[in-house]
């Protein structure tokens, strides 16, 4: 650990094409060389459309940021590790942003935004999936009114 790097967790989530394996990989390999060093390590396996009170990882981190106030950075792979639903999604982000803690994005270089930024995103996102719903559903209900 190099004294004049700060200190930084990491939280991962696995998916399908990003493990929690995958994930730490690409985090270490941007930390490095960083100005953070990483900490502590916290993993869920869950779905990003899982309640964060069901997320013991998420859970951890929280009480490790709680317990450890000179922390002030989060590590993630993309915001979407955070969780996929914009109601938790910007209570994490608000809990985070009330501890005065940045998150950091590996896959975007461990580029950070502000809460209010992050939350905008996804929201989003989230509008983006809805709007893809939606145009599914209409696909989907002219396709079945041509067989009629």
């Amino acid at each position: 650990m190099t004294t004049n790097t700060k200190p930084a967790v990491v939280y991962t989530r696995g998916m399908a094409n990003h493990s929690n394996e995958n994930q730490q990989q690409l985090i270490e390999q941007q930390v490095c060389g960083s100005e953070y060093h990483v900490t502590a390590t916290f993993s869920d396996t869950s779905s990003g459309t899982s309640e964060i009170s069901r997320r013991p990882g998420l859970q951890k981190l929280f009480e490790a940021l709680q317990a450890n106030p000179n922390i002030h950075d989060v590590i993630v792979y993309d915001e979407s590790r955070l969780s996929r639903r914009a109601s938790d999604a910007g209570r994490v982000i608000q809990g985070l942003a009330d501890m005065n803690v940045k998150v950091h994005y590996a896959a975007n270089d461990l580029g950070s935004t502000e809460a209010s930024a992050t939350l905008a995103q996804f929201i989003l996102m989230a509008e983006r999936k809805a709007h893809g719903e939606r145009i599914r559903r209409a696909i989907n209900h002219k396709r079945i009114k041509q067989q009629i």
